[in-house]
């Protein structure tokens, strides 16, 4: 919870109060591969796993012309596993549960 483990979670954000704006398990995705953002991948998880988040943060930068990024998504406890299923299925993207 110190600053600066603030700003690796929530790149350009680091006074956001996570607490308060998550409503279940925390997730964090790592776009590893520039086309993996060109998919509309949080409608997807909905559409296709019937799951349904909130993002609390999310940034890309382009690297080399290539677009990476960031997303922070909060899931119900109850679809936690679900969403980590989906998730994983999808190539480029990292995944991990973000624990306080």
């Amino acid at each position: 919870k110190s600053d600066a483990a603030k700003r690796l979670v929530f790149p350009g954000s680091a006074n956001t109060n996570i607490d308060e704006l998550k409503n279940g398990r925390t997730i964090r995705l790592v776009f590893k591969d520039s086309s993996v953002i060109q998919k509309p991948l949080i409608a997807s998880l909905a559409t296709e796993a019937g799951v349904l988040t909130s993002v609390l943060a999310a940034d890309t930068q382009k690297v080399s012309g290539d677009n990476y990024g960031t997303m922070l998504i909060s899931v119900p406890d109850n679809q936690f596993e679900k969403a980590l299923a989906y998730l994983n299925s999808v190539e480029g993207v990292l995944v991990k549960e973000v624990v306080e």
